[in-house]
């Protein structure tokens, strides 16, 4: 097993990288999918290497770009309990910035037995 950052604009991004997946652990910033394939680059692999996709919690910049990500064949990984809250950073995001709505059509469901809020 393999673990980089492959973060960018203050956003730690780690890829998980395994023999049989590669596993990307939040995406950044609405507008962020050329500076994250910058970012991939660096460490010589592109963002369609990308098998998972796991957002920690949908503020901005750490799940803006999930639905990118899916587009690109990634499977998104969405813990049961953050579901109501995949779209809800959409209202902050204005012009020039771009949302894609996160559909939830695909996506792996992660159940957790205990939940803690900190």
């Amino acid at each position: 097993m393999k673990i980089l950052n492959v973060g960018y604009r203050s956003v730690n991004c780690y890829l998980i990288i395994t023999d049989k997946a590669k596993l990307l652990i939040d995406v950044g910033w609405p507008g962020g999918m050329s500076t994250l394939k910058w970012s991939f680059a660096r460490v010589s692999l592109s963002v369609k290497d990308v098998t998972h996709v796991l957002v920690t919690h949908y503020h901005m910049d750490h799940g803006a770009i999930a639905q990118e990500m899916k587009d690109k064949g990634a499977k998104l990984i969405v813990m049961e309990n953050q579901k109501p809250y995949l779209n809800s950073q959409k209202q902050f995001i204005k012009p020039p910035m771009i949302y894609h709505e996160i559909r939830l059509d695909g996506n792996l469901e992660l159940t957790l037995r205990v939940a803690e809020s900190f």
